[in-house]
């Protein structure tokens, strides 16, 4: 939806409520950035009655408005930026393994949007850690584009190896994911395949699937967290319910030997020199916030996990890597980040620190808060992990990744939602995963990438 089309849509604050339906009706709605926007309005809505819910809602807003802006932009051939993002729409027109990422990424959108109004029921492909489902389908699509033969078989293998993975995810979208294969077929048999070669590159990406299905019927049983929360003075609060995504501290990691192999030292305790000269850093970068980085933090605050499946979408595209090389890309970029994920979590839910805004409610942030705690850096770590892995694998991209990575962490400085120190240790963090990671896959050469799946 171009903005110039949202705008008649929004109305006095006082009637803020009503956008929800009319945004939701749109086809924009798909999008997942309206989706995110959409999200954090709803958040906006829901706060607590008083001032608060008119700033917030109109930050929101201006979210949404900023991302509508920004979800048809197109990359430059010459250079990924933040706002540069290719809509899926361009993924849709690729491979199979960029096109059923597309599929997942609509799938996680739908069962969300589903669950609004109902009973929050955490699962193991929620926020970030939906990077454990993209791994999953790229792993079974890796293999399945191996397993082919024939000429013309390996793509809907690789199609069928997605579908079957998602269908045991999703048993309630059977018929959306039997439309989308059977638009698979025709297009297959549009451009000559025969019914039996169709019918064979099915059979094959079934096989291949198996394990990868088994592996995601374990996650579906991933428990949920039971606390205990944190206690005392100076710990961060929540603002209803369980901290997000804390069900990452049940999920098993892909390379690291434990949740907390890498967990980085307590950060500054409130009240000591370090915390008050962190806590001084984050005033400034917020009152001294330019439009420029007012907008990287808009554009950069959205799931990092998408994000990334999005980056790397837009990397495969124009390095033009093969359907084996995107599927095995996709599969040890969303492998590392589901670990550091864990690994963050780990230590945001040792540590418990608190917001900046929650100890000093007068900062000016961009974006809304997010219900966990600072320490450390979840874009800080995901961030770093992503394009050290992403870079390795294409190493013409690695400055790219690299200063894409460094402005989505320093975003979260601008917005006024993380201390330095929470994201130098999400750094060091997503660095050390990253390097786990690729120990392992550097050790693969072309050997069963499922060892590492457990």
């Amino acid at each position: 939806m171009p903005t110039q089309e949202v705008i008649p849509i929004i109305r006095p604050i006082g009637s803020t409520l009503a956008i929800l339906p009319a945004l939701t009706r749109t086809a924009a709605a798909q999008d997942d950035r309206w989706q995110v926007a959409l999200a954090a309005l709803s958040d906006a809505v829901g706060e607590r009655a008083g001032g608060g819910v008119v700033r917030r809602s109109l930050l929101a807003v201006g979210m949404a408005l900023a991302m509508a802006g920004t979800a048809r932009a197109q990359v430059p051939a010459s250079h990924l930026g933040t706002e540069g993002l290719a809509p899926d729409s361009a993924f849709r027109r690729a491979g199979p393994v960029l096109r059923w990422n597309v599929v997942t990424r609509e799938l996680i959108g739908r069962d969300l949007a589903a669950r609004q109004g109902r009973p929050v029921h955490a699962t193991f492909y929620d926020g970030n850690n939906n990077t454990r489902l993209y791994a999953l389908v790229s792993g079974a699509q890796y293999d399945a584009l191996r397993a082919a033969t024939r000429d013309g078989e390996g793509e809907m293998a690789a199609v069928a190896a997605a579908a079957a993975v998602l269908g045991a995810v999703f048993p309630r979208e059977a018929a959306y994911l039997a439309r989308q294969l059977a638009g698979e077929r025709k297009r297959l048999g549009g451009r000559g395949l025969s019914s039996a070669s169709i019918r064979a590159g099915e059979q094959a990406g079934h096989v291949a699937a198996r394990r990868w299905r088994a592996d995601a019927a374990r996650e579906l049983r991933a428990p949920p967290w039971s606390g205990p929360g944190p206690s005392g003075s100076g710990r961060w609060r929540t603002d209803g319910g369980p901290p997000s995504l804390a069900i990452s501290l049940g999920l098993r990691p892909w390379f690291l030997a434990s949740r907390d192999q890498f967990r980085p030292p307590p950060p500054p305790a409130p009240g000591t020199a370090d915390f008050t000269a962190a806590l001084t850093a984050v005033r400034l970068a917020t009152e001294r916030r330019s439009r420029a980085e007012t907008r990287a933090t808009w554009t950069w605050a959205r799931n990092a996990a998408t994000l990334w499946n999005e980056i790397a979408g837009e990397v495969m595209l124009r390095n033009r890597l093969p359907e084996p090389e995107a599927a095995r890309a996709l599969m040890y970029l969303n492998m590392a980040l589901s670990d550091a994920t864990i690994a963050c979590w780990d230590a945001k839910l040792t540590y418990w620190l608190p917001r900046p805004s929650q100890v000093d409610s007068t900062l000016d942030l961009s974006v809304p808060l997010p219900n966990f705690p600072a320490y450390p850096s979840a874009h800080a770590t995901l961030f770093a992990a992503g394009a050290a892995v992403l870079g390795h694998l294409v190493p013409a991209e690695q400055a790219t990744l690299d200063s894409l990575a460094r402005e989505a962490t320093m975003s979260r400085l601008w917005a006024g939602v993380h201390y330095p120190f929470d994201n130098e240790a999400g750094t060091r963090l997503g660095h050390q995963v990253a390097e786990a990671a690729l120990a392992i896959l550097d050790a693969e050469h072309g050997s069963d990438p499922h060892t590492v799946s457990r």
